[in-house]
């Protein structure tokens, strides 16, 4: 199983699918409508968890990754 330390020092379990976000918004902040349906709903939970940081501004909704580094136990 695969962790996600996050900026508070927690270490968070990530899913595949929630790795593969990750991976997607790991070089810069994405907008929601870039994002499909499955994708945007992943994104809420996430952002509920502390793993992603939600960015509200006049061009949109943007999200990016809250973590410090990757753990594998």
């Amino acid at each position: 199983m695969r962790y996600f330390e996050i900026s508070s020092g927690f270490r968070v379990p990530v899913s595949s699918e929630e790795r593969d976000l990750i991976g997607k918004l790991s070089n810069e902040p994405v907008s929601s409508e870039t994002l499909d349906e499955r994708e945007n709903q992943v994104a809420i939970e996430m952002t509920v968890r502390g793993l992603l940081r939600r960015i509200e501004n006049e061009e949109g909704t943007f999200y990016e990754p809250d973590r410090m580094d990757l753990w594998r136990f």
